[in-house]
């Protein structure tokens, strides 16, 4: 439910311009937001009932504030209670706690879930496209960069089982009758081996302990797939269903690295980051941020891939959405040679 905060006559807002005789970072971005969302964007997001939640353009200017500071939303949350610059350009009160840290990641989800995360972005590149700082036709330039996830990669049988352990701590949470029953076929622990030396060890202990882990993983959903089960259950188990096919036979033994799918899940969380190198010998997790900018560096579209994928397979799509989306076509796009190839 959203609620308007009372305005006290000295707000950190209302006194921000004596204190501040040029107009800081954060003022600007406040400014701007006021010209380019109104007051009832967003709220469609929100259920008339319940809790009181913060303003979405409130928490939309704090998210762009946190990115541009590289704050965590620890760090965040503590700059919107004592940060004074930070409290002006969100309009809140002298005596206003803060935001909470769960706020921002809790608001983030609900972009995501209604799909509305490039919303912000896509409204202000309107707005240069219509002030002409990025033209229609000009030349564009592309470069991508390597984001680390911050999640581990566990060896396979560590991995199978952790997602094991997500599906039991969330049976034991919402059907206990059904952990309680499955605890009788299964060993229900919550601990995991140590992933450290697993490579070390004997052929056969390897083997051991994969045979271990993916025999108690196939039991789990050979079990609960016959339960009525939650959404975030079942989601849980069709992703431990997914790296058991993946990274074991039917004989409950490891594939052979040569007969495994190049696209596999490496973490049970992090599900979509995949290991990508950069150059011939620099390996790294996670994801390619791949941007085009004009000559003035305005971004005007942007992805996010696993860090698999190849610079060049993503520019057609790229350019794609800058013409669909901000009707920019580009002259040319300029890139190393890793975009070059007959289809680009």
């Amino acid at each position: 439910m959203l609620k308007s905060m009372p305005e006290s006559e000295s707000s950190p807002e209302k006194v921000a311009p004596k204190l501040f005789p040029e107009e800081t970072f954060p003022l600007k971005v406040r400014r701007i937001a006021d010209e380019l969302f109104t007051e009832d964007r967003w709220v469609d997001l929100y259920s008339d009932v319940g809790r009181p939640a913060r303003d979405p353009k409130v928490m939309t200017i704090a998210l762009i504030l946190q990115q541009h500071r590289n704050l965590s939303d620890r760090q965040m949350s503590e700059a919107t209670r004592y940060d004074l610059n930070v409290k002006a350009a969100l309009g809140l009160a002298w005596d206003d706690p803060g935001i909470a840290k769960t706020s921002f990641s809790e608001f983030r989800a609900r972009l995501l879930e209604y799909g509305r995360e490039c919303e912000a972005f896509n409204l202000l590149n309107k707005k240069l496209v219509e002030k002409k700082a990025i033209r229609k036709k000009e030349a564009l330039y592309v470069d991508a960069s390597h984001l680390e996830a911050s999640a581990s990669t566990p060896n396979p049988p560590t991995l199978i089982r952790k997602a094991t352990q997500q599906i039991l701590r969330q049976l034991k949470k919402e059907r206990p009758e059904h952990y309680r029953k499955l605890g009788e076929k299964v060993p229900v622990t919550e601990a995991v081996p140590s992933n450290r030396d697993y490579y070390l060890l004997p052929e056969a202990e390897k083997l051991e302990r994969f045979g271990d882990a993916a025999s108690m993983a196939r039991t789990v959903i050979t079990e609960l797939s016959r339960k009525k089960l939650s959404p975030a259950l079942k989601a849980k188990l069709e992703l431990l269903d997914v790296i058991l096919e993946e990274r074991a036979t039917d004989d409950d033994e490891p594939i052979d690295p040569d007969d495994a799918p190049p696209d596999r899940t490496a973490n049970h969380r992090d599900t979509d980051a995949r290991w990508g190198a950069k150059g011939k010998d620099k390996f790294f997790f996670g994801y390619k941020r791949t941007i085009l900018t004009n000559k003035d560096g305005f971004v005007v579209t942007f992805g996010v891939d696993p860090g698999n994928v190849s610079d060049g397979s993503v520019l057609d799509a790229m350019v794609e959405d800058a013409k669909t989306v901000f009707d920019v076509e580009p002259e040319k796009v300029v890139g190393d040679a890793a975009y070059g190839s007959l289809d680009n």
